[in-house]
């Protein structure tokens, strides 16, 4: 993709960075001046190059874009700055993922939230509309009339089954393909019985309770120790590198003990309380997030997908400790990923 880039200051300096440098093909300013190594173009010179985009990242976006329509530039071809990562301080209650701004043909702006809702902007008025899309004052009142306590601490298992647990059921569910074969589990054997099919079952015990068998074995996540190398063809690794007190080699303990093509199955905590029972038996140390559990697993021999669960909502549900049943399916499965309840990743070893 070539991407022509409109203004250099600091906006641009902000955003900059999201663009490769072999990706970009000029700076545009309205008067000629050297920016990261480049000589800029003028307006009157866009039509002499060419570019696939061009990306307004300029905080005046909504005037340049005007005038670059009225210039006869597509508008399917200009892209807002607004829609580039990172988003700005400035921005965070206007965009998401699940909105962007468009340019219309006649050079005006508008806003999409989720595919299925345009606004029109074109005043002070219609970015208060948008920000009621993102953000709802409402919930400041209800919060103050809170008490300090939370509704319950057994983290919804008694209000009609943990959010938690319930992600994590319905991502296994998705993946229960892969849960077959040589299969170790951490702990017990739970989801490999609920969910997998044609498997021999191996569970990784931790402490001196376990009794040892072909099938039961003690090890160690932090250093591999007790644990076969290029064995597994799936390893269930859910809700327990949150208690591994050192990680470092934990990843590279996980992939190895795969065979060439197993599967490894993750889930981690993203916000969410402590676990005291665990916090006392084990420790509990880490909460993750998407970017840091991809950087765990993405290695020169694996492939790592990541998706996360939760919105702002869920999350405020969990942390009071109540259970499902409590929400919507539709608030349940409304994501944002600026409110990452539970993280899963399946990562698959794809040579040694």
């Amino acid at each position: 993709m070539k991407y022509l880039i409109w203004g250099t200051g600091p906006y641009c300096r902000e955003k900059i960075d999201r663009f490769k440098e072999d990706e970009i093909v000029g700076f545009i300013e309205r008067r000629k001046t050297n920016f990261r190594g480049r000589e800029t173009i003028l307006p009157s010179e866009i039509a002499a190059v060419n570019y696939d985009y061009i990306v307004v990242l300029s905080s005046h976006y909504q005037e340049i874009v005007f005038e670059m329509v009225q210039m006869g530039i597509d508008c399917k071809k200009i892209i807002p700055g607004i829609n580039c990562k990172p988003f700005l301080f400035s921005e965070l209650e206007y965009i998401s993922e699940k909105s962007r701004v468009v340019v219309t043909p006649d050079g005006k702006l508008e806003y999409i939230y989720k595919d299925d809702l345009t606004i029109q902007i074109d005043s002070e008025e219609s970015w208060k509309q948008i920000r009621k899309l993102i953000c709802n004052e409402g919930n400041a009142a209800f919060i103050k009339s809170m008490g300090i306590g939370p509704v319950g601490k057994k983290y919804g298992s008694d209000r009609g089954g943990s959010i938690c647990r319930y992600y994590l059921d319905q991502f296994l569910q998705q993946q229960k393909n892969v849960i077959s074969g040589t299969v170790l589990e951490i702990g017990d054997r739970n989801y490999t019985e609920r969910f997998g099919t044609d498997f021999s079952s191996y569970v990784l015990h931790f402490g001196d309770s376990c009794k040892e068998t072909e099938f039961d074995f003690k090890g160690d996540l932090r250093t591999g120790e007790g644990i076969k190398k290029d064995f597994y063809d799936c390893i269930l690794c859910t809700q327990v590198l949150d208690f591994v007190e050192d990680i470092t080699n934990t990843p590279d303990v996980l992939i190895h003990s795969l065979k060439i093509g197993g599967k490894l199955l993750v889930s981690v905590s993203g916000i969410s309380t402590i676990c005291r029972y665990d916090m006392e038996k084990y420790g509990q140390y880490w909460n993750f997030t998407d970017k840091s559990l991809r950087n765990m697993f993405t290695r020169d021999n694996t492939e790592c997908e990541v998706w996360t669960k939760g919105n702002c909502k869920v999350a405020c549900a969990f942390l009071q400790g109540m259970g499902y049943t409590e929400l919507t399916e539709q608030e349940l499965q409304e994501t944002d990923e600026d409110f990452q309840v539970i993280i899963f990743a399946l990562v698959t070893r794809i040579k040694s």
